[in-house]
Order: C-alpha cells, then structure tokens, then sequence
C-alpha cells in the first residue's frame, strides 16, 4: 500500500512540473521552428514544418504518458496478466479480475485500438473500455464498470 501512495504522488509531482514549466518550453520550440503564425490583427494558424507533408500532429505530454502506460499494460495483459491482477488485487473485487483474466487478450487488442487515437485521457480510456466491455463483449453494467475502472487505476497510477 505505501509504494502505491509513493507511485501515486510521484506521478503527481510529474504531472504538476509537466504543467508548470512545458507549457512555456513548448511554446518556446514551436517558436524556434516557425510551426506558429500570428497574423496582426487575426487568429493563430497552423503551418507544417518543412519536411511534415502538411500534416500536423497534436501530441501532448500526458497524451504521449498514456500511450507508454497502455503500451505496457497491453504487453502485461498478453505476456503476464497475473502482474495486473496482482496490482488490482486490493481495488477490485476478485470475481471482476477473474474476469478480466479470461478475456486478457481481447482486452489488450481493443486497447492496442486506442493507440492510435490522436488525443488520449485518463476518462476516455476508461468510457471506451466500458462501452467496449458492455457492448461488444456482453458483460454485465457492473463487471464492465469494475474492470474499466481497474485498467484506468493501471494507466493513471502507473502500476505497472
């Protein structure tokens, strides 16, 4: 329990740094490659960097934390789901997690899925779980609810 609560205001030290001193940092660089446009009088517009193929991709740093931790997670789930179920274990209900057990690897490839999201948070991950687990699985409101919750716990707490 006490390395939870250190995991848990670790990442939130990170996470209040990250906002702290990268909003300035990033505009900083955007500033340095000439992506941002500030006509006089007029809204900000977007211009690709040379080399982009007019595309411009929005990744923040929580985002990109969110990727690495559900990467992980899916590796977990594939390769050593009793980690995940171990790390659960004192949040939700055991016959929940035995659930989740038998269906590991379906619940890895829907959240291999979600990697390829442009923009990704804590609420998301666990509405497109649910809604995955309670539609096209057919579990119950409650089994899809505790398990949907528990990956969240996984990804938001870095537990893994």
């Amino acid at each position: 329990m006490r390395s939870i609560k250190q995991k848990l205001c670790l990442i939130l030290v990170l996470v209040l740094l990250a906002n702290v001193f990268l909003p300035g940092i990033s505009a900083f660089a955007a500033e340095a490659n000439n992506n941002i446009v500030v006509p006089a009088g007029k809204g900000i517009s977007v211009q690709p960097a040379p080399g982009q193929d007019g595309r411009v991709e929005a990744e923040g740093v929580k985002t990109a934390a969110i990727k690495a931790a559900i990467r992980k997670l899916v590796y977990y789930l594939r390769h050593n789901v009793d980690t995940v179920i171990s790390e659960l274990r004192d949040y939700v209900p055991g016959r929940y997690l035995t659930v989740l057990k038998n269906n590991a690897g379906k619940i890895a490839d829907f959240l291999e899925r979600l990697l390829t999201w442009e923009e990704l948070a804590y609420q998301t991950i666990y509405d497109q779980t649910y809604n995955f687990l309670r539609w096209n699985l057919g579990f119950a409101h409650t089994t899809s609810h505790w398990i949907a919750l528990g990956i969240k716990w996984v990804i938001e707490w870095g537990l893994l």
